[in-house]
């Protein structure tokens, strides 16, 4: 079983891609790992391979998964989309959202597995914490 979301990704035949807003395109990369703030900041996952580089307005993006840098002072992780979630609000209310902070996205990596987390973004589910 895979524990990070991009090594889960490669399994199942997604590819890593860099944007290059300057050059309006995709460029594939070898190392999808490799995420820093000198670049790249973000890797964008396409469902499947369409060379060593793409026009931006060339692909269709809905299928596509972001993981990367997203918070100030924060390790990487996804991004784009995210798991709808079930939380407790301050009022004592439970509300369903997938708009949440990056500490969050480590609770929900800690309590489910990449392949959990891709089938409820996926099949539009409710992840519970």
């Amino acid at each position: 079983m895979d524990r990070s979301l991009p090594h889960f990704l490669q399994r199942i035949g997604y590819h890593p891609y860099e944007i290059s807003p300057k050059d309006r395109m995709f460029f594939s990369l070898k190392d999808p790992e490799f995420v820093s703030a000198y670049g790249p900041v973000f890797v964008e996952w396409f469902p499947k391979y369409f060379g060593p580089s793409v026009p931006i307005l060339e692909v269709n993006r809905s299928l596509n998964i972001i993981w990367g840098l997203h918070e100030a002072d924060h390790h990487p992780c996804l991004i784009y989309p995210r798991p709808n979630i079930l939380i407790e609000s301050v009022s004592e209310e439970y509300k369903i959202t997938n708009k949440y902070s990056d500490t969050m996205m480590d609770r929900i990596t800690a309590k489910y597995s990449p392949e959990e987390i891709f089938r409820a973004i996926r099949s539009n589910l409710i992840l519970i914490l």
